[in-house]
């Protein structure tokens, strides 16, 4: 069992990852950039040009990465309630 300080700990470690991944010239270009906007706004684009039997699997694509900005929000929400809590 953790401690909830070792939680928080793990959590900022994770939010200092986020931070040094945003700054990767290449992980941007090919997740935020490529990935999650481009791409997302692409399958979204595109939605209604799908056959009706594909559009399961691409609203799955879109959930997908929807979930995968929901985890990176959600670290970094709780990485500054964190800092600010301990900062009181």
């Amino acid at each position: 069992m953790h401690t909830q300080e070792e939680i928080e700990d793990s959590q900022l470690e994770m939010y200092e990852s986020i931070k040094r991944l945003y700054k990767n010239r290449d992980f941007k270009k090919l997740i935020l950039d490529g990935y999650l906007d481009i791409g997302s706004s692409n399958l979204v684009k595109n939605f209604n040009r799908v056959k009706p039997e594909f559009r399961d699997s691409l609203i799955e694509e879109i959930t997908a990465r929807s979930n995968f900005w929901k985890y990176v929000d959600t670290i970094e929400e709780d990485a500054r309630s964190i800092i600010e809590a301990r900062t009181m």
